[in-house]
């Protein structure tokens, strides 16, 4: 293993997901109150002012999108949060740093997109997520350290699982 690599361990990584998204959860949670505020007062408008019947209209359209992503957020917190456990083999959760044609990186196994869509930056090195149902999630998926596969036309080789 090269020593100038940063290892990323699971548990801190899991615990900065977390995080983040608890702070976008609080985020959200801020514009619904403000939507709900405005809301209220447009209900307490003058009903026969058809602009103030758009703007309730509106707010709540707004209001549903923001409890559905509030929803959201709580769902990849506690999936994020069942990915406690250490693994030997790949599966959802599995922390996996892998070589992909000679290029390696660390990856979070998530069961579907929607987990964290984005890569981001854990103690100066570049998180990715791929999907179980991604091309390489599928080659991935039930391997070990030591392990090569193909996908996408590349070579894979599996460092280490967590």
């Amino acid at each position: 293993m090269d020593k100038g690599l940063v290892r990323l361990e699971k548990k801190s990584v899991i615990k900065k997901l977390v995080k983040e998204k608890k702070a976008k959860l609080k985020e959200k949670g801020e514009e619904l109150k403000l939507i709900e505020k405005q809301l209220e007062d447009a209900s307490g408008a003058i009903s026969t002012n058809p602009e103030t019947e758009n703007d309730k209209k509106a707010y709540g359209r707004i209001k549903a999108e923001i409890e559905k992503t509030i929803g959201d957020y709580q769902k990849v917190i506690e999936t994020l949060k069942s990915f406690s456990a250490e693994n030997r083999e790949i599966v959802a959760g599995a922390l996996v740093e892998i070589s992909i044609d000679k290029k390696r990186g660390f990856y979070l196994v998530v069961p579907g997109a929607s987990v964290c869509p984005i890569p981001i930056k854990i103690k100066g090195r570049v998180l990715n997520f791929v999907s179980v149902k991604s091309p390489v999630g599928q080659a991935i998926l039930g391997l070990r350290a030591g392990d090569k596969t193909r996908a996408n036309g590349g070579v894979i080789e599996i460092i280490s699982v967590q």
